[in-house]
Parts: structure tokens; C-alpha cells; sequence
């Protein structure tokens, strides 16, 4: 996979070396990820990331999703504090 393509990939949020990471099921390895949003309440949960892929492992995310929403006095969990587009 080339530099600057877009990836969509899908695993369990967890913490790396140099931050967060994304390790998909079933696939090995994981994606580091370059962004600078507090993702702590989606530790060790599944979740969707889209962004585009800057280097060996790492993506500089665009977006980040809960693949099943959080419990936050009934809003979604896109809504509640994780924006779709790049702040």
C-alpha cells in the first residue's frame, strides 16, 4: 500500500509507543495513529477510522467512530465529542 492513499479500516483502539493505535482483527500489525483529539473514553473498543496513510504504519486520521454507539444520555456517539472532519 503507497503513501497518501486513503484507508478505511476498522479494530480495537488501544495505546502505542508514540500514541494511539488501531489494531483490525484477524489482519496482524496495526496503524498508528496521528491525531490530536483525547480518544480515552473509546480505549478498548471497536471502532472505524478513515484517514489517509502518511508512512509505514501510520494514518493521519480524518475521522474516528465507535462501530456501537456509547451510552451519553442518548446521544450518538458521532455527536458526542469525536468530529467527523479534521479539526
Amino acid at each position: 500500500m503507497s503513501n497518501n492513499k486513503r484507508v478505511v479500516t476498522s479494530g480495537i483502539l488501544g495505546r502505542g509507543q508514540f500514541g494511539y493505535i488501531v489494531t483490525p482483527g484477524g489482519q496482524g500489525g496495526c496503524w498508528q495513529l496521528d491525531t490530536r483529539r483525547r480518544l480515552d473514553t473509546l480505549l478498548g473498543r471497536e471502532v472505524t477510522v478513515e484517514g489517509m496513510r502518511c508512512d509505514f504504519n501510520w494514518l493521519s486520521v480524518d475521522s474516528i467512530e465507535p462501530l456501537v454507539q456509547l451510552e451519553s444520555g442518548g446521544r450518538s456517539a458521532a455527536n458526542a465529542g469525536f468530529p467527523l472532519s479534521r479539526e
